[in-house]
Order: C-alpha cells, then sequence, then structure tokens
C-alpha cells in the first residue's frame, strides 16, 4: 500500500509540472489550455483523497492545487469598478464569433440591437452574413465597415462616426482597424480573428498573428480595444506576451469561458482588451443561438485624464 500511495503522490506531483512549465511546444501548449479544468480534476482527486484518509497522499492534491490558483489567478479577473469609482463617459461594445454556417441571422442581430452597445463587432462572416447584417442594423448603426472572406470575415458596427478604417491581412486573415468619434474621444480598434490552432502550422500562424497585434498595437497612441476571437486562452504565453508587450488588459472578470457555447466551463478565447486610457466596468458572457461561440459585452469607462489629454479639437 506504501508503494501507490508513494506512486500517487509522485504522478499528482510530476503531472502538474505539463500545467506550470513554460513551453512554446504546440502540443504542450494545447493541454495547458485546459489548466483550469485540470485544476478542478485535481482538486476533486484531493477530496476523494481526504475522504479515503490517505492525508499524505492529499497533501501533494493540495500543494498542486495552490500552485495551479496562482498560476491561473493572475490571468483570470481584473477589479470591478463601481460607480461611484469611475468618472468620465462610458463607452459599450459587444462582439460576437457568430460561425459562418449558422444561418440564425434574425436572432443575433435581434440579441445585437437589444444590447444597445456602441459598437459591434461580428467575425465568421461571410457574404451572406454581411447582407443581414446590414439589412438588420444599418438603421442604429450607420457607420460601419466590413472585410469579406471566405471563413473569417470581419465586421463592425458603430453608433458614431468611424475614421481611419484600414483593413490588413495578417497570416493571410483580415482586420479591421480604425478610430470610432465617440462623443468628444476618440478610440482606435482592432478588430481580428486568429487561426484556430488545430496543427503546428496553424499554431505557429496563430502566434504570429498575436504578435502582429501587439507590434500594431505598441504605434498607435489614445485610448484603444482591441476585439476577437484569439484562439488562445488568457493564461496562454502568447496572449501574456501581448498584455506585457502593450500593456493592454483583459476586460474579464473571471474565467467567462466562451467556446464552446454549449459549455459553462469552457474555454475562455474571445476578448476585448483595452488600454489604460480606459477602465472596464463589467464583462460578460452572451448567448449567440446557432453560433459554436458566446458573444462577449464590455462596458468601459473614460479616465479622467483621458477627458483631458486625449479630447478631440
Amino acid at each position: 500500500m506504501k508503494f501507490v500511495k508513494y506512486t500517487l503522490t509522485f504522478l499528482i506531483l510530476i503531472s502538474s509540472c505539463i500545467f506550470l512549465l513554460s513551453s512554446d511546444n504546440f502540443y504542450i501548449d494545447l493541454i495547458q489550455s485546459f489548466t483550469f479544468h485540470a485544476l478542478l480534476g485535481y482538486l476533486f482527486i484531493t477530496i476523494v483523497l481526504l475522504v479515503m484518509r490517505w492525508k499524505y497522499v492529499a497533501v501533494s492534491g493540495i500543494i498542486v492545487c495552490f500552485l495551479l490558483s496562482i498560476h491561473l489567478l493572475p490571468h483570470i479577473g481584473s477589479p470591478t469598478f463601481t460607480q461611484h469609482q469611475i468618472s468620465g463617459n462610458r463607452i459599450k461594445v459587444a462582439h460576437f464569433n457568430v460561425l459562418g454556417s449558422n444561418r440564425h441571422f434574425k436572432d443575433i442581430i435581434d440579441n445585437s440591437m437589444a444590447l444597445n452597445a456602441d459598437l459591434l463587432s461580428f467575425q465568421e462572416v461571410d457574404k451572406e452574413w454581411a447582407l443581414e447584417l446590414m439589412d438588420g442594423l444599418e438603421s442604429e448603426y450607420p457607420y460601419f465597415a466590413i472585410s469579406e472572406h471566405e471563413v473569417h470575415g470581419v465586421a463592425i458596427f458603430s453608433k458614431y462616426p468611424v475614421e481611419n478604417l484600414a483593413t490588413y491581412h495578417w497570416t493571410g486573415e483580415p482586420t479591421l482597424t480604425g478610430d470610432i468619434l465617440f462623443e468628444n474621444q476618440r478610440v482606435h480598434f482592432v478588430a481580428t480573428h486568429t487561426l484556430s490552432p488545430r496543427s503546428p502550422q496553424r499554431y505557429e500562424k496563430r502566434n504570429q498573428h498575436l504578435s502582429k497585434i501587439a507590434e500594431y498595437v505598441n504605434h498607435i497612441e489614445g485610448p484603444i480595444l482591441a476585439i476577437g476571437d484569439f484562439n488562445a486562452v488568457p493564461w496562454s504565453q502568447h496572449i501574456v506576451k501581448i498584455k506585457q508587450n502593450t500593456d493592454l488588459k483583459d476586460s474579464r472578470k473571471s474565467i467567462t469561458s466562451t467556446y464552446p457555447s454549449n459549455y459553462s466551463l469552457g474555454l475562455p478565447i474571445d476578448y476585448i482588451f483595452h488600454s489604460d486610457e480606459l477602465s472596464c466596468i463589467s464583462f460578460e458572457a452572451l448567448e449567440a443561438k446557432g453560433s459554436d461561440h458566446k458573444g462577449v459585452l464590455g462596458e468601459y469607462a473614460f479616465n479622467s485624464e483621458t477627458d483631458m489629454l486625449v479630447g478631440m479639437n
């Protein structure tokens, strides 16, 4: 029995290393996407060990749960500010990966309209989706841009004027950028969709795309919103690098999983990043009928310093 306990202790400790060690290997990175799920698994094992009174073995489980929690915590939560802590104008942004093959046009459009967001972002927009979105949203969102793509088309719809629109094709995937003239503010946005890392080749392209986002953002001054399906979890070293290299902040207040849409404990891979000039007041996942992704909705306040420094002339 001692041999079994020693072996189990060793397996618990050594298996956790795959989730804690930094690696740029495709397969390890894929496994590390499920670090939060692994934490829940280790927690369950630890509880079972305690019930069995294998206390010394359970200690290894407690250690691993603690280490994984410390590893995840900085990447899945940020403060939520109350109305009394925030001053200045507010902007509301919603994002949907609609799934190109999805034909629940009316449901997605009606849900988007009901949010009363200032800026709407849509991805996996094909020609039919583009026509439906224009027809359904143009009355309330007269300022829009669509970058067509066979699979990963990108569209933005704004209640406010949009200037300096540009389209980039990083690793072959379309990206829309521009400035929203929001009341007395100018907010730059980047709306993009990376490849899903289903193979080592696609993994490399996704990572190159994420690097391009960081490189682009570093040349922009003033408030920025980076929106999209980035196909990487918040604790991925590639997302961490974006935050470290650009000072962008993830809007998440918790895990807020978005893929697959029919699982409450899925992967958090859809984002609204914001720069220091903005504070995220709230962030939540949204149902998106027919899509394999949940949408996300964020509300942002301009910091008082931003009102003075980057107000439009």
